[in-house]
C-alpha cells in the first residue's frame, strides 16, 4: 500500500444532505484518505468562502453531490456557495467527481422553486461526466469505486509522511542538492511555458511539469518541517505567480540555505 494519502473535498449544500455527506466521507475513509468537509459550518458568508476557497486549493480531489437545493446565493454575484466552489474547482483543474440526485421530486428536502438547482444539475452533467444515484447506500459505493478509479488514473500530489521523505539520503545537505538539482530541471522547462504564454497567451497549454513541480514544492516543505528549519527559506506564493518565477525564488533560498551547512563544515 502506498504511504501517500490525498486530500478529497466533499462539496454540497448542508442540511438536505447531510446523510450523503457522511456517506461520501466514510467512502473517502475506506480508501485510507482524508476527507475534507465544511460539517462545522456551512458557506454563507464571504469570508467563510475565502476559508473553503482555500481548503479547495490544498486538496487533490472534489467531490460534488447535488440534491434537490439550490443552497445559500452570494450576495454579490448571484450564485450559490455550491456552485461558486464548483467553478473555483474547476478553474484550478482540480479532478471533479460529481454526484447527482437521479430524481429530484424523491429529495428529501428540495426547493419550492426549482429554477436554479435544476439549472445547475444541467451545467454539472453538460461539463461533466456525472453518476446518478438513489440513496446514500448507492451513493458511496459509487464515491469508492469513481474515487479508487481517478486515483489509479489520475494520481495528484497528495501527502507523505515527512519521516518518510528524506531518509533516502545521508545527510540534510544532501536533501538539499537534491531539491537544487530537481528545481533546476524544472527552470527551464518552466521558462519555456512563461515564453510560450507572453506569445499565445490563454491559448497555451498547461504546464506539462506541473505534477513534479507540485511533488517538488511539497519535499521542499516537509524537509523545512522536519528538521525544523526557519519557514523564510520557503518561498510562498499563490496560484496566479508563473511557475518560472516560483522556481527562481525557491532555488535561491535553498541555495542560500546549502550555504550555510557548507559554511558549518568549514568551520567543523
Amino acid at each position: 500500500m502506498s504511504d501517500k494519502k490525498y486530500q478529497i473535498f466533499i462539496s454540497s449544500t448542508f442540511d438536505d444532505l447531510q446523510y450523503e455527506r457522511r456517506a461520501a466521507l466514510e467512502a473517502i475513509l475506506i480508501t485510507n484518505n482524508i476527507p475534507i468537509g465544511m460539517e462545522s459550518f456551512v458557506a454563507s458568508s464571504q469570508e467563510q468562502f475565502e476559508h473553503i476557497k482555500s481548503c479547495i486549493k490544498g486538496c487533490d480531489y472534489y467531490i460534488l453531490i447535488v440534491g434537490g437545493r439550490y443552497g445559500s446565493q452570494h450576495p454579490k454575484l448571484n450564485l450559490s456557495y455550491t456552485e461558486l466552489e464548483f467553478d473555483y474547482a474547476k478553474s484550478l483543474n482540480k479532478p471533479i467527481l460529481a454526484f447527482i440526485r437521479n430524481d429530484i421530486n424523491k429529495c428529501r428536502k428540495k426547493d419550492t422553486d426549482l429554477e436554479n438547482i435544476s439549472k445547475f444539475r444541467t451545467k454539472v452533467q453538460q461539463e461533466h461526466l456525472c453518476q446518478l444515484f438513489n440513496n446514500k447506500a448507492e451513493l458511496k459505493g459509487l464515491v469508492l469505486a469513481a474515487l479508487t478509479q481517478e486515483i489509479m488514473r489520475n494520481p495528484q500530489v497528495g501527502w507523505i509522511r515527512s519521516d518518510k521523505v528524506s531518509t533516502e539520503f545521508k545527510t540534510q545537505k544532501d536533501c538539499i542538492q537534491d531539491l537544487i538539482q530537481t528545481g533546476e530541471i524544472l527552470y527551464p522547462m518552466a521558462l519555456n511555458h512563461f515564453q510560450q504564454f507572453q506569445q499565445l497567451g490563454p491559448y497555451v497549454g498547461p504546464f506539462s511539469e506541473d505534477y513534479n513541480f507540485r511533488i517538488w514544492i511539497q519535499k521542499i516543505v516537509e524537509f523545512v518541517k522536519l528538521n525544523n528549519i526557519d519557514n523564510h527559506y520557503l518561498y510562498f506564493f499563490d496560484g496566479s505567480i508563473p511557475y518560472v518565477k516560483v522556481i527562481k525564488e525557491q532555488l535561491i533560498l535553498l541555495r542560500g540555505l546549502l550555504a550555510t551547512y557548507e559554511y558549518k563544515e568549514i568551520l567543523k
